[in-house]
């Protein structure tokens, strides 16, 4: 049984949410430690990323969406995103809420995990201006040399529903 009276009262719902969601904006933190807005919406989102097909990455509050392939093509280890997730992620990200709204909607990232993304973009900055005043460079970008060759598995139905339910590949 729906919790809607009716299908006219969830599309108002769903229509008010969306509007809620688009009011917000997103924050996209840059590998640079560069900071700027767009707007909460799937265009925001491909435009924070520069067009690039995207991923989400969870956190306990806040979330990203990341350049699905930034590693594989060369883009820029970003450090302040990566030590707010824990993990590497390579280019720009654009920080959200962890959570999307009851109907899927983006949400704007909660305020005390902006302030946290913009003061470790801020010391980014600093570390990066401070070694080019000495004439360095700081810049990471993924290895390949080091990256491992993708493996294809083939998998049976049964196999595939399996790895699915338990995480675990088949033997070989």
């Amino acid at each position: 049984m729906s919790d809607w009276a009716d299908d006219e009262e969830y599309e108002r719902a769903e229509a008010e949410a969306a509007a809620k969601a688009r009011r917000g904006v997103l924050v996209v933190i840059d590998p640079d430690g560069q900071v700027r807005e767009v707007p909460c919406s799937y265009e925001g989102i491909k435009a924070g990323l520069n067009e690039a097909t995207f991923d989400f990455v969870a956190g306990r509050t806040v979330g990203c969406y990341v350049d699905d392939e930034g590693m594989l093509t060369a883009e820029t280890l970003n450090i302040p995103v990566s030590m707010m997730f824990g993990r590497p992620l390579y280019g720009p990200a654009v920080l959200c809420a962890a959570q999307p709204d009851d109907f899927g909607n983006t949400l704007a990232p909660p305020e005390e995990a902006v302030a946290a993304a913009q003061q470790l973009a801020e010391a980014w900055r600093y570390v990066v201006a401070g070694a080019a005043q000495i004439g360095q460079d700081v810049f990471i970008t993924a290895d390949f040399e080091t990256l491992p060759p993708p493996k294809v598995v083939s998998l049976t139905e049964e196999a595939f529903a399996r790895w699915m339910e338990t995480g675990e590949m088949p033997d070989e």
